[in-house]
């Protein structure tokens, strides 16, 4: 047993696969009077662009539920809104459609309408829009096993929302981007990823998305055969995802749980929560969820040595994937072949799926697609550097142009003050001169001669008359 754990953890690394999903497309459970009264509304709406957001709308409400329904009002939406030319609208349904599709499993038909969504947006120039469309472009292809591709988008769409301040898009950008890490193994920026999104998740109180994020972290946990925290952020995970009644998320995580037991040796235990897994998963229509927990449950038969139930369930993922074009899980269904065969002493056909697989993981997680990966990287921390050391020099060019006010005021107070004190001493100078100019003619007045009386009258002065 303890020689296939390597098998374990290598799929538990590789499995969070869905977990993307949710956290990319901003959708969230609704219950049955919400779905009632939007059937209602659907009703009485008339053939404008209300009827449009409802058919979204219902859409969003039962992809969780009942996904083929969702289609079906989805494309209403797109063919409403394209007879309308209501333009953003349809950019809208088509993104919605593309959602459905992604839970069915349907990742080529998801990406040719998220396509058609980014045009759209595009064209009228939406910027909201289009960072969304990154997001989810990159969802297809993290689900197609393209890491390099998706990590490329998830950026882009990063620096999108963190210039749109659009805080619900970068925590889920930043989730996103450590599913990637994840999965080539960079436990520690993985986990710097993850903070960072549950951190802003927390700050405006994202609880869909902080379950979200939990369940990754259990399967970073997990990798590192650190089983007890694993099993703990899933439960977290699983009583959030409960009580908002998302049935999607809970299959995904539920699967996990099971996992888990499986790689700590309780086989028995994990395939009750695989089987959990699987009824749930079945009724929300999640096929690709459904290839990945049949190859967890053909890889738990085959450590009971009951091989041909792990190749019945093998060999039912292999169909699944081959249908909805998963190569992570065509990769991880074709190395349990592998160790299937080998046990059988069936050493022929345990080649054969070793190649197969060995030439999907090489094309997924090629030396140049590490570079690449590494170098997109580094383009995001060059550029949350420079932005860092903007903001720095604009603080500082700031507080430079402050101190510049500030001794300017001072120059001109100084100025005003230096002014004052030479008028005031103008004037106490003239008042100076005054006051001996009066003391002079004070003490001439008190000689007063006839002549002196004389003089005055002939200059004008006024007489005094008495008019007695």
């Amino acid at each position: 047993m303890k020689q296939r754990r390597p098998l374990f953890i290598l799929l538990s690394i590789l499995f969070i696969l869905f977990a993307v999903c949710v956290e990319s497309i901003e959708c969230t459970a609704q219950d049955s009077d919400k779905v009632d009264s939007l059937y209602g509304e659907l009703e009485t709406a008339k053939e404008d662009s209300i009827k449009i957001k409802v058919l979204v709308a219902l859409s969003k409400s039962l992809t969780n539920s009942n996904a083929e329904e969702a289609l079906k009002h989805s494309a209403q939406a797109i063919e409403l809104s394209e007879e309308l030319g209501f333009e953003a609208l349809k950019a809208i349904a088509f993104n919605q459609h593309a959602i459905v599709y992604y839970h069915l499993g349907e990742m080529v038909k998801s990406q040719a309408h998220l396509l058609k969504a980014a045009k759209i947006y595009k064209e009228i120039e939406d910027k909201d829009g289009i960072a969304t469309m990154l997001n989810n472009v990159g969802v297809i292809y993290y689900a197609q096993g393209e890491l390099e591709q998706a990590l490329d988008y998830y950026l882009k769409a990063l620096q999108y929302m963190e210039d749109l301040e659009d805080d619900k898009g970068r925590a889920m950008a930043l989730n996103n981007i450590g599913n990637v890490y994840k999965d080539i193994n960079n436990y520690t920026q993985a986990l710097d990823f993850y903070v960072k999104s549950i951190n802003v998740k927390e700050k405006i109180g994202d609880t869909h998305g902080i379950a979200m994020t939990l369940n990754n972290i259990g399967l970073l946990y997990d990798g590192q055969e650190l089983y007890g925290e694993a099993l703990r952020n899933y439960r977290k995970s699983v009583l959030i995802k409960e009580e908002i009644g998302d049935m999607h998320g809970m299959g995904m995580t539920i699967n996990n749980i099971g996992l888990t037991l499986a790689n700590s040796g309780s086989s028995e235990e994990a395939l009750g929560y695989f089987r959990q897994s699987i009824e749930i998963k079945e009724g929300v229509g999640d096929r690709f969820g459904i290839a990945m927990t049949y190859i967890n449950m053909g890889n738990v038969f085959n450590t009971l040595k009951k091989y041909d139930q792990a190749l019945h369930y093998l060999n039912m993922s292999v169909e699944i994937s081959e249908e909805i074009e998963a190569k992570t899980q065509l990769k991880d269904a074709y190395l349990v072949l592998n160790s299937v065969y080998e046990e059988m002493g069936k050493f022929e056909l345990a080649l054969k799926f070793y190649k197969k697989h060995k030439v999907l993981k090489e094309e997924m997680v090629s030396k140049e697609n590490l570079n690449r990966i590494a170098l997109l990287q580094a383009r995001y921390e060059n550029k949350e550097q420079d932005d860092k050391i903007y903001m720095l020099n604009k603080e500082k060019e700031s507080q430079e142009g402050k101190i510049q006010r500030y001794l300017f005021l001072l120059s001109v107070a100084m100025g005003i003050l230096l002014a004052a004190g030479v008028v005031l001493l103008i004037n106490r100078r003239k008042l100076t001169r005054l006051r001996k100019t009066v003391l002079t003619m004070d003490a001439t007045i008190a000689v007063d001669t006839p002549e002196r009386r004389q003089e005055l009258d002939e200059h004008g002065m006024p007489a005094d008359f008495n008019h007695n």
